[in-house]
Formats: structure tokens, C-alpha cells, sequence
């Protein structure tokens, strides 16, 4: 058993490197490393296999990413110390909306989930490259893209809108301020700190 996880985990580190190293070599592909660096990561819709609360959900190197059912954006982060931190943004005085967020760009890549009990087994489940918030405040729309190290927040504001109504609350958050880089930093309840830029 030993000899075969051994040789399991050689053979993985060495497809590891050769990946690497083809990339970097290969004048066919000059930006597959880059490519990966980019890679976007699906919206996976709730069909049922998560909490009921919760619309879409996506995985970073950073973080598990929600969304809510209510519009709120949910961060389930690992400390380095391997403590679970979770922290909410949620928008301020929005407009009322029945809207639920809504998968856009359906990806053909399908998602299955075979935890517990058969009849909560779920398979086939459809994923996103973008989620739609719809409009949050008057005539300020907000849509989600995923990558493998950050979520993307894009404002679509019409003419007529007044970007002075776009107020974000962080829930969990010990402090917040702007960095030397001109991030926001969010101070974690753990003392480590994560940056939105």
C-alpha cells in the first residue's frame, strides 16, 4: 500500500512538472501558464445539495464563494492556521426585488454530487461562467465572474444612475481600510487579512 500511494504521488509530481515545463517550452501553447493562472471556475447552481439560502456557489484557491438567495455575497475562508472564517457583503438599502440571482453563460461542464443518502444524491447539475444580482439599486445592476484566485464584482450602472448608492456592508470583518497598494483590506477575527482590489 505504501509502495503504491509512493509511486502514486512520484506520478503525479512528475505529470506536475512535465505540465510545467511543456508549457513553458512548447512555442504552441506561449501562454497555457498564463491561461491556467486565469482559469475561470464555475457558478454551480443549487438544485438542492446545499443550504436552501444559498443560489450559487463557486470554489477559488482563496476562498468558497456564496450566493445568497437574498443577493448577499457569503466568503467561507481557511486561515492559515486552518480555522474556518466567514465574512458577508451585503448591499445597502437596495431596491426591493423578488428577483432570485440568476446563472448567465451556461458552461457545458456539469456538476454531480453523491454525498449521504441516495435521495440526496444530485447529478448533472448546470454551471456558470457569471451570475446575475440583477439591479440592486436604481438603475446599478451587479454581476459575478469566477476565477481559480478571486470573484470579479462588474457594475453596470446606466446613465441616469448615481454611483454614490453603491454601499457595501462586510459582516465578520475585525477592521477594514485601504492598504498601501490602494486595497481594500478586510482584517480577519483570526489577525490575518484578505484584499479586494
Amino acid at each position: 500500500m505504501k509502495k503504491y500511494l509512493f509511486s502514486k504521488i512520484h506520478l503525479i509530481i512528475l505529470i506536475s512538472i512535465s505540465l510545467t515545463l511543456f508549457a513553458e517550452s512548447n512555442p504552441k501553447l506561449p501562454n497555457l501558464k498564463n491561461r491556467v493562472n486565469t482559469a475561470q471556475i464555475p457558478w454551480i447552481k443549487n438544485v438542492g445539495q446545499f443550504n436552501s439560502n444559498i443560489a450559487f456557489t463557486s470554489k477559488t484557491f482563496a476562498a468558497d464563494i456564496n450566493v445568497k438567495n437574498n443577493r448577499n455575497i457569503g466568503y467561507r475562508i481557511i486561515s492559515n492556521e486552518g480555522k474556518v472564517v466567514y465574512i458577508e457583503e451585503s448591499f445597502l438599502n437596495p431596491v426591493e426585488s423578488d428577483l432570485l440571482p440568476k446563472g448567465l453563460e451556461k458552461t457545458q461542464t456539469k456538476v454531480n454530487y453523491f454525498v449521504g443518502e441516495k435521495e440526496n444524491h444530485h447529478s448533472g447539475i448546470s454551471t456558470y461562467n457569471s451570475v446575475d444580482l440583477g439591479e440592486i439599486w436604481s438603475g446599478i445592476n451587479i454581476k459575478l465572474s469566477s476565477g481559480n484566485k478571486n470573484i470579479e464584482k462588474i457594475f453596470e450602472l446606466k446613465p441616469d444612475a448615481d454611483a454614490n448608492e453603491i454601499r457595501i456592508e462586510i459582516k465578520g470583518a475585525k477592521d477594514i481600510c485601504e492598504n498601501s497598494d490602494k486595497e481594500l483590506q478586510v482584517d480577519l477575527p483570526s489577525g490575518e487579512d484578505i484584499c479586494f482590489t
